[in-house]
């Protein structure tokens, strides 16, 4: 997901100065609701309309219709109503800063750091939420664990709510399970990215497909495998090793991300990589199903194949590349803030109170309408209704890990019953960095920062995709890294890592 994050930010920090002052005044007045969360009760409310904007995935042809029915809820429940606004993963961020600071509505919006929330944070472009929460939505922090909440805060304030799911990751590679069994491919036994090579020739040569597309919209294929050696800190400029200690480096000059380049090449020439990647605003999810790839790189949790098996329409195999690793990254990449221009920012904290509490409420947004759309299945889970299937499915969208607590919606088949007990254990079991919860603040180093991430929006997708030979342009890369200022960045990480780590006598 950083990729993506690393693909805009050169463009957003350049109008820095520009956003700073368009987000600096007070929202548009809105009809206040009541001043405390005991007084919520729907009839005492005015009715309003909530502009919410989400990441657009999966099949949500019949988004309307679950629109309609949400509505009938939330008119009982806040008198209130929605218009929810999907948007693709590749343009959000830039979509985003484009409504906030038109002064557009928008009243709840997805977030995190790879979709530019430290960013917005210190833009003045999100509201601070203690308040509103501890009124019109007391039992959202309770429903987050106190080391998460901490993880998501931005120069110690807490602009966004992360949601409830897989806190953790472990890395590795994804593939049509019908593919696997046709070239007798066994991935359990692959151990590192560069066994995947043979795999990767096999489907080349037999099926004359790309093997690998990244993990998601516009992100890079070595996005997929960078968090296995690095805690990226953030944005990758400047990131921690695994196992070596609190030394921040250079990720971009360290044998590591040669070797993985190196290989990334490898298989681009063989055809292994689709060849306009760089470009591509599809999911990956999409790319499967329609041929274009084999597989994907992929940030995996209990059941995650499963969970691809229903988006791409049949099974799906998987190697688990690394064990299950816990960064402020895995829990910081989705979250909810509300924007400084909501008109109805009490009313919005009313509605994130349902996203973390009200399981009919999760239920609708994550599976649509009952009978409908899903319907309940033996084994206490739900699945599709007889002649649905993920094919043909008028409303999948596969995203009820986006909206608030996941573990209050029904398991989906093949998912056992028991697949939020296993995510929460996997959470809870995973290792952490030693710089878990740290957030970097870029502002003693904001020019050289808008520099260097000017430099990388040159060379870090060609790169990282393939497209362009490490041997020839990774030095060149660096060079110019460095000339803009890379080496004071990492040094002032590791400033304020090393100030984070005493504070908290590590």
């Amino acid at each position: 997901m950083n990729g993506l994050r690393r693909g805009a930010l050169a463009h957003v920090l350049l109008l820095g100065a520009l956003l700073a002052t368009a987000c600096g005044g007070t929202a548009p007045a809105a009809k206040r609701a009541p001043a405390n969360a005991a007084d919520n009760a729907a009839p005492k409310l005015p009715p309003v309309e909530l502009t919410v904007a989400c990441l657009d995935v999966g099949t949500t042809k019949d988004l309307g219709k679950v629109q309609e029915a949400l509505n009938r809820m939330l008119r009982a429940k806040i008198n209130a109503t929605v218009k929810l606004v999907p948007v693709v993963a590749s343009d959000y961020a830039q979509k985003m800063n484009i409504l906030i600071t038109g002064g557009d509505r928008l009243d709840l919006m997805i977030t995190g750091d790879w979709l530019d929330y430290y960013e917005q944070a210190s833009r003045g472009q999100l509201l601070p939420l203690e308040d509103l929460l501890a009124r019109y939505a007391p039992d959202v922090p309770k429903a987050i664990r106190a080391d998460i909440r901490e993880a998501t805060e931005a120069n110690g304030k807490q602009y966004a709510v992360p949601s409830i799911r897989d806190w953790a990751a472990d890395y590795g590679y994804m593939m049509r399970k019908d593919l696997a069994d046709k070239y007798g491919i066994d991935l359990s036994k692959a151990k590192s990215f560069a066994a995947l090579t043979p795999v990767f020739e096999t489907i080349v040569k037999g099926e004359r497909m790309p093997a690998v597309a990244s993990e998601k919209a516009g992100a890079t294929i070595y996005d997929g495998m960078a968090p296995v050696d690095f805690d990226s800190l953030g944005d990758y400029n400047g990131v921690l090793p695994r196992n070596e200690g609190g030394q921040v480096v250079d990720m971009y000059e360290t044998e590591a991300y040669k070797r993985s380049l190196a290989l990334i090449r490898k298989w681009y020439l063989m055809g292994a990589v689709p060849q306009r990647l760089s470009t591509n605003k599809s999911s990956p999810e999409v790319l499967i199903k329609t041929g274009v790839a084999a597989g994907q790189m992929a940030r995996m949790k209990p059941g995650y194949e499963d969970k691809e098996g229903r988006a791409v329409g049949q099974a799906m195999v998987a190697a688990h590349l690394s064990p299950a690793i816990a960064t402020t990254s895995t829990v910081a990449n989705i979250m909810w803030s509300i924007p400084v221009v909501a008109r109805n920012p009490e009313r919005a904290a009313m509605l994130l109170e349902l996203l973390y509490t009200d399981a009919d409420v999760l239920n609708l947004l994550s599976y649509g309408i009952q009978g409908v759309h899903y319907a309940e299945k033996a084994g206490n889970v739900v699945g599709f209704p007889a002649g649905v299937t993920a094919a043909n499915a008028a409303y999948n969208p596969t995203w009820s890990w986006m909206w608030g607590n996941q573990f209050l919606t029904k398991a989906f088949e093949p998912d056992a019953a028991d697949i939020w007990e296993r995510q929460k254990a996997f959470n809870d079991a995973a290792s952490k960095s030693s710089a878990f919860g740290f957030n970097f603040n870029l502002e003693p180093v904001r020019t050289a920062y808008a520099a260097v991430e000017a430099v990388k929006a040159r060379y870090v997708n060609g790169l990282e995709n393939g497209v362009l030979d490490p041997g020839q342009y990774l030095p060149q890369f660096v060079a110019e890294l460095k000339s803009v200022g890379m080496d004071a960045i990492v040094a002032e990480k590791q400033k304020q890592l090393d100030a984070w780590l005493a504070a908290r006598g590590k």
